[in-house]
């Protein structure tokens, strides 16, 4: 009669719960790629707020949804974004780079260890390392890595690929960055590099490829990797990035940037506050706090790291007498925010997953 070991019914309950475990993340992935797919998302986007705006839905959903707001308003954000150094090697189109007026400076070590350190203490969980730069022309990049990770934040950096060598991408592997997302809004050569200025479509795709693969040479879950792209005009060759660029996490479009070009915002939208304030603080490199990432030139003076806390910047007269435009449905009273329509797109859904 055969009968089964105590050591083998574990070893077989551990393989379980590891393959079930796998297809969870498996399906988890497969579905935010199928939201995130271009032929989806502004028809669920569309559909959404069409019914949103039906007379007797809005009502109901603002009833439900504002006191929601409301209560997550009273919170800071959980995650920092911080510009470490705002410098960029390309000219994209959609970008407001390259008009940028403020000075060019590198981040210190110092005052970013400062500004972690507070981050950390008032229960920030993520650090974003991406603004209007590029995150491997910043000389101390790892190191800022690095530390966060030992302060126990979660780690991001977003870059366009153009820049990385093997000795990047071997670095970033080991650095503990949790992810790493590609900026490529098109998977056409001609209209990638007519979009990314300065760029070689052949040279991009190649380091990112070379990144999987060293990725999966390792047999590492993290970094995740993902492409995130900007739609421009009706590109059929974001329809299957999943097939064009193998091997990737997570796939995302959005529907349009107007950080360079504003767009009145939709009237009906105005009654769902922007949470972008909310949702991150942003610090440039300077130290100096912006309103959120569409703040390219220090629109407001909100205030400045170098000789204030974050709780003293959050706290201040004018970020919080904007915080309550918004609250109070007059967002288009803010200058910056007024040709703004992303974050209005947006509020009537996410600020659920604040």
């Amino acid at each position: 009669m055969l009968t089964s070991s105590p050591s083998s019914f574990k070893f077989l309950y551990k393989l379980t719960l590891r393959l079930v475990k796998k297809i969870i993340e498996t399906g988890k992935l497969k579905a935010i790629n199928f939201v995130n797919k271009k032929s989806f998302k502004p028809r669920a986007y569309n559909s959404i707020l069409y019914c949103l705006d039906l007379p007797i839905v809005s009502q109901v959903y603002k009833f439900i949804y504002l006191p929601q707001i409301y209560r997550k308003s009273k919170k800071k954000p959980n995650t920092i974004v911080i510009e470490p150094y705002n410098v960029c090697n390309l000219v994209c189109t959609m970008c407001p780079y390259p008009d940028l007026t403020r000075p060019k400076e590198q981040m210190s070590m110092e005052l970013f260890e400062k500004v972690i350190d507070d981050a950390v203490n008032n229960n920030f969980k993520r650090l974003s390392l991406c603004l209007y730069n590029e995150p491997y022309m910043d000389s101390l990049i790892f190191d800022r890595i690095e530390y966060a990770k030992k302060k126990g934040l979660e780690a991001t950096i977003t870059t366009n690929a153009t820049l990385l060598t093997e000795e990047l991408i071997q670095k970033t592997m080991s650095s503990g960055v949790d992810c790493v997302t590609f900026s490529i809004d098109s998977l056409d050569e001609k209209k990638y590099e007519s979009i990314r200025v300065n760029a070689s479509f052949k040279k991009t795709i190649n380091n990112v490829k070379k990144m999987i693969a060293y990725r999966t040479q390792l047999n590492q879950k993290k970094p995740m990797l993902t492409m995130a792209a900007v739609l421009h005009g009706n590109d059929n060759s974001l329809n299957d990035m999943e097939d064009r660029l193998k091997g990737l996490d997570i796939y995302a479009v959005s529907m349009r940037d107007n950080r360079k070009n504003g767009q009145p915002t939709h009237g009906h939208l105005k009654a769902y506050p922007c949470f972008w304030p909310w949702n991150d603080l942003v610090v440039y490199s300077s130290g100096e706090i912006a309103l959120c990432c569409m703040d390219s030139d220090n629109a407001h003076d909100l205030g400045d790291l170098k000789t204030q806390t974050i709780n003293e910047v959050w706290e201040s007269k004018v970020f919080k007498n904007i915080r309550e435009l918004l609250l109070k449905e007059r967002g288009d009273q803010i200058e910056l925010c007024k040709d703004c329509d992303i974050p209005y797109r947006q509020s009537p859904v996410l600020w659920w997953a604040l």
